[in-house]
């Protein structure tokens, strides 16, 4: 263990694989921190990087406290590292909704390096089922038939919730991704029966030449008539309308 300048110290992207504390699971750290002092080290790489304890880190920052105790695992490999990360963050009780967007996260990231992965691996990787990985995948992904709503899924991942209540004025959060996936579907039922009956309408509205050309006569003759004439009409068609 060695102890290393606080403000010499910033935080490793490999950190940010794991979710954020709430603003709620800060204070009741940093309120510990400040009255026993930090109980384990924070684990950092090639000297300076944060991949471990970037919140105690954080709290060190805001208490003004110079010196915080670390651990040096600059000799692990990229891919030992990613698994150092992953496992200590599931032994700190991840929710299952967590687990599922932390697998869904490393089957992109992987897939994106070219190396060959399997959802149903990655599910089994991070101790999550097949299934819940899925309805991430469905509601994160930027295939044709998905959501395309990563925003979502990082908003559960730092241990928020989203609302799924119709009305906003009495919100229902939920952080369960079989209950978000179904308001999508319904949201996008709704979104396509509405564009459905717009086409309709706009389609019951479209004339044909011969209908517009009596429009266009119409038209001239109107703009022929004096203004008072024009009037007349205007005001005995909207009277005509009101008691249809």
């Amino acid at each position: 263990m060695i102890e290393k300048d606080v403000d010499q110290l910033e935080i490793d992207p490999l950190a940010e694989l794991n979710p954020k504390m709430t603003d709620k699971m800060f204070q009741v750290l940093f309120d510990d921190i400040q009255e026993n002092g930090m109980r384990e080290p924070i684990t950092i790489v090639d000297d300076n990087k944060i991949i471990d304890g970037r919140h105690r880190w954080l709290v060190h920052k805001e208490l003004g406290l110079d010196k915080i105790k670390c651990i040096d695992r600059s000799e692990l490999s990229k891919s030992e590292r990613e698994e150092f990360v992953y496992s200590t963050e599931r032994r700190r009780h991840q929710t299952p909704t967590q687990l599922a967007i932390a697998a869904w996260n490393y089957y992109i990231k992987v897939k994106a390096s070219g190396e060959k992965i399997t959802m149903a691996k990655a599910a089994e990787h991070f101790g999550s089922s097949l299934a819940q990985v899925k309805r991430a995948n469905k509601i994160g992904g930027t295939a044709k038939n998905q959501f395309k709503r990563p925003d979502i899924l990082e908003l559960l991942f730092n241990s928020q919730k989203f609302s799924i209540s119709p009305d906003p004025t009495n919100p229902f959060e939920t952080d369960s991704l079989y209950s978000i996936e179904e308001y999508l579907i319904k949201q996008k039922k709704a979104l396509e029966k509405a564009a459905a009956g717009k086409a309709k309408n706009k389609k019951q509205f479209e004339l044909t030449d011969e209908e517009e050309d009596k429009v266009v006569e119409v038209m001239i003759l109107l703009k022929r008539e004096s203004a008072i004439v024009r009037e007349t009409i205007a005001r005995r068609l909207y009277a005509y309308n009101l008691n249809q």
